[in-house]
């Protein structure tokens, strides 16, 4: 399992899978990223 990390904070973010696309939150900031499966 990959960790990525919220570029904002730091702070570890959680991935998730939501209609076949994987989406990680940072749970500090409230923010959402999209763009990691482009640099897969």
């Amino acid at each position: 399992m990959r960790v990525l990390t919220c570029p904002k904070c730091t702070a570890d973010m959680r991935s998730y899978e939501r209609n076949g696309a994987t989406i990680d939150h940072c749970e500090k900031k409230k923010r959402t990223s999209f763009l990691s499966e482009l640099f897969d």
